[in-house]
């Protein structure tokens, strides 16, 4: 820290290096510090919007969603999202990344009306950007669909009509989602010509693997 100054961005990047491998050890509150310290540098440097000092907002975003600061992690994530937006915009699937990310959160403090309207953007860009049948987009559908079981419990308190069309949504939305997971892992020969390396197939494999794992989490 001398040598390069503790204001150095370098130095900064030491202090995100270290924090990622405390966290790794389970001491989250010197990680979340080291963290801090990281980002407040880059952004005193003029570096706030840049993609390293991104990186490690959302790298304390995920340690504060770890130790149950939800209020924080959703700033922090509006934070970030605002910032892809005005860098990327929201054709980028880095913005809907961490548009996804947010959704989450707001869906853990119970906000599900804009967890909604984010994850229906996500799935807009994504189906433009990759294609209707990318395991990225079945993700988006099960996250959907988990949603829409979380209103069924929200809204049955006050009306028990609406449980049944946001269940026959969730269905639907589940049964897409699988639709297009079972369609990478067994490919037809027109789709393999459109996956052009071997490497490509695996990790659409791979990521339908995980989206199927969320998948086996609902049952009717």
């Amino acid at each position: 820290g001398r040598v390069m100054g503790l204001g150095n961005p370098d130095y900064a990047n030491t202090m995100y290096l270290l924090a990622k491998v405390l966290s790794q050890q389970g001491k989250g509150k010197d990680a979340e510090a080291l963290i801090r310290e990281s980002i407040r540098i880059l952004e005193e440097a003029g570096l706030g919007e840049s993609p390293a000092c991104i990186q490690r907002m959302k790298f304390l975003s995920l340690e504060l969603v770890k130790s149950k600061q939800l209020a924080e992690a959703e700033n922090l994530q509006r934070k970030i999202l605002h910032n892809l937006e005005l860098s990327k915009g929201w054709n980028s699937l880095d913005t809907t990344a961490a548009a996804e990310t947010l959704s989450v959160t707001l869906q853990n403090i119970g906000n599900l009306k804009e967890s909604e309207e984010l994850l229906e953007r996500c799935l807009t860009v994504r189906r433009k950007i990759l294609s209707e049948d990318h395991f990225e987009v079945a993700g988006i559908l099960v996250h959907l669909a988990r949603l829409t079981l979380l209103k069924i419990t929200s809204d049955i308190k006050v009306n028990n009509d609406l449980s049944t069309p946001h269940l026959v949504k969730a269905k639907q939305l589940v049964n897409d989602s699988i639709r297009i997971t079972e369609g990478i892992l067994n490919p037809s020969r027109e789709n393999r010509k459109k996956l052009n390396s071997t490497f490509a197939m695996e990790r659409e494999k791979i990521g339908a693997i995980v989206v199927l794992m969320h998948e086996s989490q609902f049952s009717y």
